[in-house]
């Protein structure tokens, strides 16, 4: 009897292993950079980039799998909900579901799948998981999960200000006079694991000037002149929401008087100095 129990046992185990050595099992790869939609080197801005997950599914592994979905949750989601489903009964070009997911065949069996998600601040802890149903009765089959790229906010930068040597504090427009013909403007910012990126114009000309972290403006006038300066910031790239600090500068700015020097006053200062000179050598 217990040789029976015991072979019993060990064939119901081999059963069980062979079936899930057959199993189709989702491959879902880790977040990579540079597949993912955003300018950023770091990260992603949320309300702006969309983070993109690929997965391979290999039909041949279980030709009784009949379809495979994919979820997001952690982070705000108490839950898991489905982004997307691939039903393997049919051709990948004739799926209906959402547009966060495109696929297409590597070969007659393997399927890619591109699992796009836009994302948002609050997304910060979000995961994805991939999962293979073999019936509509049968407990699913989960990949591993695989956690969305730290999210920062599209205003998550600082900014200091120098205007002809002077720091200003620009907590709101200002309106600020400097005596002298030359304006210099210097901004920095900086932001947390990307480039903080500046653009500084001025209303009375076309050029620009813009920087990583750093960007220095300069002009001279020739009179006083009201100029009104623009800068902007962002993170990764002038793209999305975008900090903008407007001030307006007075150039008070006043040429010295021109002297005005006569063919006459040139000739009588010539005759002065010769006059001056025949007077020393005849005294």
């Amino acid at each position: 009897m217990y040789q029976f129990l015991t072979t019993k046992f060990f064939s119901i185990l081999i059963l069980v292993i062979f079936d899930f050595l057959l199993s189709l099992h989702i491959h879902l790869d880790k977040v990579k950079q540079e597949h993912c939609l955003t300018k950023c080197t770091n990260g992603l801005i949320g309300g702006l980039d969309t983070a993109i997950f690929k997965s391979e599914v290999n039909r041949s592994e279980d030709p009784q799998a009949k379809y495979v979905y994919y979820q997001i949750g952690g982070g705000n989601e108490t839950k898991f909900k489905t982004v997307c489903q691939l039903d393997l009964t049919k051709d990948c070009n004739l799926i209906a579901y959402s547009e966060l997911c495109t696929c297409r065949y590597k070969d007659i069996n393997v399927i890619n799948l591109n699992i796009s998600l836009a994302v948002q601040e609050h997304d910060n802890g979000t995961k994805l998981r991939g999962a293979v149903v073999r019936s509509n009765d049968s407990e699913p089959i989960y990949s591993e999960l695989q956690e969305l790229p730290i999210i920062y906010a599209s205003d998550d930068t600082t900014g200091h200000l120098i205007i002809n040597q002077e720091p200003i504090e620009m907590n709101s427009d200002l309106v600020k006079q400097f005596n002298g013909r030359e304006l210099f403007i210097e901004y920095s910012c900086s932001s947390q694991g990307n480039p903080c990126v500046i653009e500084i114009s001025t209303n009375d000309s076309n050029y620009k000037v813009e920087g990583k972290e750093h960007a220095v403006y300069y002009k001279s006038y020739n009179k006083s002149e009201v100029v009104i300066v623009t800068i902007r910031r962002a993170l990764c790239s002038l793209v999305g929401k975008i900090t903008t600090l407007r001030l307006e500068i007075h150039m008070n700015y006043q040429q010295a008087p021109k002297q005005d020097i006569s063919i006459w006053g040139i000739v009588s200062t010539i005759f002065n100095i010769i006059f001056g000179i025949i007077i020393v050598y005849l005294g």
